[in-house]
C-alpha cells in the first residue's frame, strides 16, 4: 500500500515526489493547487528543513506538516525556527 492510498480514501488529491527537488518543482509549478503539504524529516537530495525554507520562500502562509519515524521531539528540534504546522 502506498502512503498517498489513507489520504485519497477521505476524497483528497494527493501528490507524491520522490525528492526534495522534485517535491518543491511540484509545488512552485502550481502553488494554488496546493492545501497543504505533509514533509518528511529526511529526504533524498534535500533535507526536510531546506524544503521546508524554500516552500517558506514561495509562500509564508502554507500549511505544512512534518512527518518522522523519529520522535516528535528530536524531529521538531531539526526545525527550530522554522514555523512548522503540526507533527505525524
Amino acid at each position: 500500500m502506498r502512503e498517498a492510498d489513507s489520504l485519497e480514501r477521505y476524497g483528497y488529491d494527493v501528490l507524491t515526489a520522490a525528492s526534495g527537488p522534485a517535491a518543491l518543482d511540484l509545488f512552485a509549478n502550481d502553488t494554488a493547487r496546493f492545501d497543504c503539504v505533509i514533509l518528511d524529516q529526511s529526504m533524498p537530495g534535500l533535507s526536510g528543513r531546506d524544503v521546508l525554507e524554500a516552500l517558506r520562500g514561495i509562500r509564508p502562509e502554507f500549511e505544512v506538516l512534518i512527518s518522522s519515524g523519529y520522535s516528535e521531539e528530536k524531529t521538531m528540534s531539526l526545525f527550530a525556527g522554522v514555523t512548522v504546522s503540526g507533527f505525524l
